[in-house]
């Protein structure tokens, strides 16, 4: 190529031609046709002829012939500046940079905060904020490899390590800096990246000061489809835009990013290119200048754009016309780098440049890591390197710095033509579809070449680099260091690594864990792990039953060791498991942390122990330590490779030694327990999980969990938490069994005893049984559940459920007992699938299977209170003792700001007593007044009673069922208990006090008698949505079936139908009204009306109000609903509203789809926005029914 002042010459004009003309013969006869030597020996005829000239034509054709070499020589780092606006393909993406693949084999870094402008100030946001921000996306979303992207060298530095690294920038404003508005021209090819999305497009940075680039929708629509996958442009995608208009002289651009438009797009003379502006990337027309009969060590020249020259080397030549250019020759070419100082253009005629916008295919080179011998010499560049032709014909390069282990032993003679070297592919280079190799010993000779080759597990070679106090760093191969962390120096804790390690020093580490992507390699230097010989564990799938390994103890909990392998493989050795002998507390057996003093003050032959491994340590006396990351040996018992999960044993690695019997003993053998059997169990021991437990009478050892401990799942923890070693549990079931002993027990032994089925194999399953079980698992696509035989089954999301399913861990919970209808079986795959719905697993009556789960929840419950009776603590036995019903006096100790009040002065101290704000009935309370008020309810588990102020409760003590039935001190009373009495089984309004999980408790509205009754009248039926779940003051309608409240205190009921339910009456003016509970006066004037709509119902209405947010509308016999302006079109046109459409008095259709909690405002039912386009047409409105509202 021509430089500037060969275009446009000092002091004169481009009238002067013959440098040029003296220039272009030198390029031709030394550049091209002579490929022998450099120094070009041969004579031109026309020099014989003037011998007195032949000295003088000697230096000028070296003179033209070093220009020529200097000309097409390749890019080198050292030939690269800042400022410099180059061509480059997206090698990697990293969550931080880029990894940019540029021409001759080079490569740049971009990184995160060089996008552009906008991108970094989202990053920005996301920084100060602490959370990840929705529209923000990361690298690996924005780019992918194979892109082609504009850059511009940014800074050139040297690494730690001595190698010299170019840093990139793609923001716009560093690339396109060269051009002003003025220069912007219809047709132009820019890239840019998304600034901001608005109305009808997007803002794009394309970089230009004063300018403000606009991309229309209609424009991106194209490229949305195919390229984006029909999801809007996000801040900081990179585009490739053509200027369609331009308008105020440049300020304003309209954008196109239409793939046709892109990859036609042609750099033309009418757009004003020149030297100082021209970028990278763009397509010109070009007609070769000089060129030769074959491809030469050089390469061409080539004419563009009327007045500029530019060069394309060797690597740049389109492979299938090399050798057959010729002089005007019409090519197109693509700019791939401009020099800033030296103006030097370089191109390339490779096909797959001339399409803007379309990425590189060929990503990676087939034979990587290959040792090839005997390749020859193709070429030598001195400043850059040289290349070979491999044996399928294939060029590939070498860098200068890879032609030898050192430059001291570097000799240029090698590399003549034809010579051949050994040498291996290292990398491949996507700019130039080349492999790039290397012929450095080490390189060749290196075991692993990159991070993708090295596996965990693997044993590899490394030299020491340093050493640091989070560990050592050790060269493994070409630029790949992994640590060695602290903890794995050794099989002991090192105080002082650097007196046994020097740097340079030859180690031998195992992979723990490495990954190619992140570069990250972590190894270990502990001997046993280094050199064992048992197999590795590397995934979970390694992990068979039966096979021994060596780990080492990452974490001790209470339950047991987790233990880790290599690639973040992890396994539990639950504290049954870990020795022979039983280990209460492997806290304080199994040492995490500094513990390596004590354990060295404990015993010599102790520590011996650990450096032997966890055998030596089970098998000693009294307390041992462990030190973290110890190296023990393992046995796996169980894998789940799909949940990740392992079970692993330290029992099964001794050698089992027969114990001698002493005479005359007599040892009794564990009685084997069968799965589904019922026994009785005492227990040992408290977990975080569940229980330890002796099964009766020969004390074989089991584990109860807590989800197991009840039909109740609220009941479970209850029960852990009071239940305590010596307690003994009756008639507990078994579920499974491993080496003979149960491992897993249930209290649930519920339906089969009273006559329900329980088959024992898949061939007496067949459609249409109801099975009692419990949840095993539950995943997004469905529940699991085992039955008591062992057997399981799927409920799949579709059938676990009568109501819409959104997230199955909403409606079940794991250990949950339920009841399930076999819907298909298949006995040669051992499967069947379960229904879940109310509908198809009905036990018969609602009423009665609601009444019998009540009263086993309260049986329950007043078991707790047998244990607390037990406890020495005179405050829980005191709350053992109190019943709800029970009146007491006591004294205002505090007025929360929530409302509610604490009070003091209880039976006993430190009793927390509390009453809501509900329950404060509207009183004005002070600190220090005495009030008397009505238990409701007592936590077992907090030890909190809740109390209430409101005089309709605290009124009821001369009515208190206890003296009416001990004597009839009023008439009215005792035939108020008669009718009572002679009323069970009728129906009675009632107001709801309190709400526990399971149960309510109300208050009959005539006699003031609390009444307790079940929320869920079946063992499925666990999920409510926020419009059918109950509320304290609401009204609802009772069947009562008891009439003497017991040893609970309660009356037991069963609620009738929740169409009969009813909200809390308006407050009188004296009472307290909460401050969140405002709401619109057009939902809440009136009296309390009912109906009967369900959920799905279609209704008709008129307009009442229009509010900014939502309408409220009138039904038949004066209803009030509401519908969201969400809810009214599916399509809202942009700069309108919503409730706009609608007028006061319109008459309008909706579809009911949930109701409103009245204080939270949560909507509860079936819908949502899914509901749009599945139930009516565009026109019509989505009715939010307020039936917690209404009145």
């Amino acid at each position: 190529m021509a430089m500037l002042e060969e275009s446009f010459p000092r002091g004169g004009t481009r009238k002067i031609h013959k440098p040029e003309k003296a220039f272009q013969q030198s390029v031709e006869q030394d550049n091209l046709f002579d490929i022998s030597t450099e120094e070009g020996s041969t004579k031109r005829k026309k020099s014989q002829k003037v011998p007195a000239k032949t000295k003088k034509l000697k230096i000028e054709k070296r003179e033209s012939s070093k220009s020529a070499r200097e000309k097409f020589e390749i890019l080198s780092v050292e030939s690269l500046c800042e400022g410099m606006r180059i061509l480059g393909c997206v090698k990697e993406v990293n969550e931080l940079e880029l990894v940019i693949s540029l021409p001759n084999g080079l490569q740049g870094f971009v990184q995160v905060t060089e996008i552009c402008d906008a991108y970094t100030k989202k990053l920005n946001e996301q920084v100060t904020q602490e959370q990840p921000l929705k529209d923000l996306l990361h690298l690996p979303e924005l780019f992918s490899p194979g892109m082609l992207v504009r850059c511009v060298v940014s800074s050139l530095s040297i690494t730690e390590r001595g190698k010299k690294s170019v840093k990139l920038s793609l923001n716009p404003k560093n690339v396109n800096r060269v051009l002003s508005a003025e220069a912007l021209k219809p047709g132009m090819l820019l890239t840019g990246t998304v600034s901001s999305l608005e109305d009808h497009g997007y803002l794009v940075d394309i970089g230009v000061d004063g300018t403000r680039a606009f991309l229309p929708l209609l424009k991106a629509q194209e490229y949305i489809q195919q390229k984006n996958k029909g999801s809007k442009l996000k801040v900081g995608q990179y585009l490739n835009c053509i200027i369609e208009e331009v308008k105020g002289n440049g300020g304003v651009v309209h954008l196109s990013i239409g793939h046709l438009k892109v990859s036609t797009a042609i750099a033309t003379e009418e757009q004003s290119w020149t030297l100082n502006n021209l970028l990278p990337g763009l397509v010109v027309k070009a007609q070769v200048q000089k060129a030769g009969r074959e491809v030469t060590p050089f390469g061409l020249t080539l004419n563009f754009l009327t007045f500029f020259t530019g060069v394309v080397d060797f690597m740049h030549l389109d492979p299938k016309k090399a050798g057959t250019y010729f002089s005007n020759q019409a090519v197109k070419a693509c700019i791939l780098c401009v020099h800033p100082r030296t103006r030097v253009v370089r191109l390339s005629l490779r096909p797959i440049f001339l399409q803007p916008g379309r990425p590189l295919s060929r990503l990676s080179c087939q034979h990587l890591g290959a040792v090839l011998t005997d390749v020859p010499v193709q070429g030598f560049f001195k400043k850059a390197g040289a290349t070979f032709r491999l044996k399928d014909g294939v060029l590939a390069y070498a860098r200068l710095s890879h032609l030898s282990d050192s430059k001291n032993v570097f000799n240029p003679e090698a590399f003549k033509p034809g010579n051949t070297h050994k040498c291996r592919i290292i990398d491949y280079s996507q700019m130039d579809e080349l492999a790039l190799l290397s012929l450095r010993t080490s390189i060749i000779e290196a075991q692993y070449l990159r991070y993708h080759d090295i596996k965990p597990g693997a044993v590899v070679k490394g030299t020491v680099l340093t050493i640091k106090p989070y560990g050592m760093l050790v060269k493994v191969g070409e630029q790949m260091r992994g640590l060695v962390p602290h903890m794995h120096l050794a099989d002991i804790l090192m105080k002082n690594p650097e007196k046994k390690y020097h740097i340079g020093d030859e180690v031998k580490c195992r992979v723990l864990l490495c990954i190619p992507e992140a570069k990250k390699l972590m190894m270990t230097l502990k001997k046993t792990l280094v050199e064992s010989k048992l197999p590795a564990i590397t995934c979970y799938a390694d992990a068979k039953p039966g096979l021994q390994t060596h780990g080492f103890i990452i974490r001790v909990k209470d339950y047991g060791c987790i233990v880790k392998f290599y690639s973040d493989v992890q396994g539990l050795v639950p504290k049954h498991e870990l020795s022979t002998e039983y280990i209460p507390d492997p806290e304080r057996v199994f040492y995490t942390g500094q513990g390596l003093g004590r354990s060295l003050k404990a015993s010599a032959a102790l520590v011996e122990g650990m450096l032997q491994g966890l055998q030596g340590l089970l098998g000693g006396v009294g307390q041992a330590y462990v030190v973290f990351h110890q190296v023990v040996k393992v046995a796996v018992l169980n894998s789940e490779p799909s949940k990740e999960r392992m079970l692993l044993s330290f029992k099964l690695l001794r050698d089992p030694e027969p114990k001698k019997e002493p005479a005359g003993h007599n040892q009794k053998k564990e009685k084997a327990i069968n799965v589904g059997q019922l026994v009785d169990v005492k227990v040992l021991e408290k977990t975080k999980d569940g229980l330890e437990v002796a099964v009766l009478p020969h004390n074989t050892r089991a584990f109860l969990p807590t989800s197991h401990l009840s039909d109740h799942v609220t009941n479970g923890p209850l029960l852990h938490h009071w239940l305590q070693a010596g307690d003994t549990l009756h008639r507990v079931l078994c579920l499974s069994q491993s080496e003979g002993h149960v491992v897993s027990l249930t209290g649930v032994c519920g339906a089969e005893e009273e006559g329900g089925e329980d088959p024992k194999n898949f061939s007496e399953i067949h459609p249409g049984m109801l099975l009692v079980g419990f949840v095993k698992s539950i995943k997004d696509y469905g529940v699991f559940i085992q039955f008591p035989s062992g057997l399981s089954g799927l409920a799949p999301k579709a059938i676990m459920s009568d109501k819409f399913v959104t997230s199955t861990s909403e409606h079940f919970v794991e250990g949950q007992t339920v009841v399930a209808k076999v819907t298909n079986v298949d006995e040669e795959k051992q499967r069947m699938l379960l229904s879940l719905r109310l509908s198809d697993c009905g036990l018969g009556d609602l009423a009665t299977t609601s009444l019998l789960l009540l009263s086993q929840c309260l049986e329950e419950l007043q078991g707790v209170r047998s244990l607390m009776s037990n406890r020495d603590s005179v405050l829980i036995q005191t709350l053992a003792e109190m019943t709800p019903g029970m009146f007491l006096d006591l004294v205002v100790q505090e007025v929360l700001e929530d409302g509610s009040v604490v009070f003091s002065g209880g039976p006993v101290p430190n009793l927390f007593l509390r009453a809501s704000r509900y329950h404060r009935g509207g009183q004005e309370v002070e600190s220090g007044q005495k009030k008397k008020v009505v238990i409701l309810n007592i936590d077992l588990l907090k030890l909190e009673v809740h109390v209430s102020l409101h005089q309709d409760l605290v009124n009821r003590k001369a009515k208190k069922c206890r003296l009416l039935f001990y004597m009839s001190q009023c008439l009215e009373e005792l035939q108020g208990v008669r009718s009572l009495m002679s009323n069970r089984g009728s129906e009675h309004q009632a107001i709801v006090q309190h709400l526990e999980k399971s149960f309510a408790i109300a208050s009959l509205v005539k006699t003031g008698h609390l009444v307790a009754f079940s929320l869920t009248s079946h063992l499925n039926d666990t999920f409510r949505f926020d419009s059918e779940k109950l509320q304290v003051g609401q009204g609802v309608s009772l069947t009562l079936k008891t009439t003497e409240p017991g040893v609970t205190g309660l009356l037991l009921a069963v609620e009738g139908p929740a169409a009969k339910r009813t909200m809390r009456p308006t407050r009188k003016d004296s009472e307290t009204v909460d401050e969140d509970e405002e709401v619109d006066p057009a939902l809440t004037v009136g009296t309390i009306k009912k109906h009967t709509f369900s959920i799905g119902d279609t209704v008709t209405g008129t307009v009442k109000s229009i509010k900014p947010t939502h309408v409220v509308v009138t039904l038949k016999d004066g209803i009030i609903g509401c519908i969201h302006a969400s809810h009214i079109l599916d399509d809202v046109p942009e700069g309108t509203s919503p409730t706009t459409k609608l007028k006061v008095g319109k008459t309008v259709t909706a579809r009911v789809i949930g109701g409103r909690d009245m204080k939270t405002f949560k909507y509860g039912g079936s819908g949502g926005n899914s509901l749009n386009k599945q139930h009516v047409s565009k026109n019509t409105c989505y009715f939010n029914l307020e039936d917690c509202l209404v009145g």
